[in-house]
């Protein structure tokens, strides 16, 4: 499950440098799906969850890379110039946003399913599924926020994200944990 992790810390952060229209991501995205995919793969006798995301993961690691490619390349910068250009990117955006949260959701029912059992008589329960929740609504007001360019709104947006995301981490942490202790009982 350290794969899931690790995974989700690629796509869930994203660290960006840019030189001109040349975007160069320190935590590219199509890494971040490769390993959630060695940990759909390891966890696929668990649960029947992580055989079905797997699909799903593979294709948001081919379509992140592309996407990667074009901000390495300018291209994404290029897209922006033009009405026609900015449609696209917006309609490509949506889809990385829509099949990252379908792909996470996958994941995150799995590990729910797998520490379902260890959770019993903890003093505090795993919140995953109410972060995923939270994630989902941040991500789409982001993504809204950005579409419009409400400004100020966009940075506090940006900012709750954050805060979601951090939180998202540390219950994917902790149900590493307890799948981790869950196995050596």
């Amino acid at each position: 499950m350290t794969y899931l992790v690790v995974g989700f810390v690629f796509v869930l952060l994203n660290l960006n440098l840019t030189i001109g229209i040349f975007t160069i991501g320190l935590l590219p995205d199509f890494v971040g799906y490769l390993l959630l995919l060695f940990g759909a793969r390891q966890l696929e006798g668990h649960s029947w969850r992580f055989g079905v995301c797997q699909s799903w993961v593979i294709a948001m690691l081919a379509v992140s890379a592309v996407d990667y490619a074009f901000s390495l390349f300018g291209i994404n910068a290029l897209m922006e110039m033009n009405l026609i250009g900015w449609l696209l990117r917006r309609a490509f955006s949506a889809l990385l946003t829509a099949g990252g949260l379908y792909c996470a959701y996958q994941i995150v029912e799995g590990v729910m399913e797998l520490v379902s059992g260890a959770q019993k008589g903890l003093l505090y329960p795993l919140h995953l599924r109410e972060c995923w929740k939270a994630l989902a609504v941040t991500q789409a007001l982001g993504w809204v926020s950005t579409l419009i360019g409400l400004g100020i709104f966009s940075l506090l947006i940006t900012l709750a994200l954050l805060v979601v995301v951090i939180l998202f981490l540390i219950q994917m942490q902790a149900a590493n944990r307890l799948w981790r202790l869950r196995e050596t009982v």
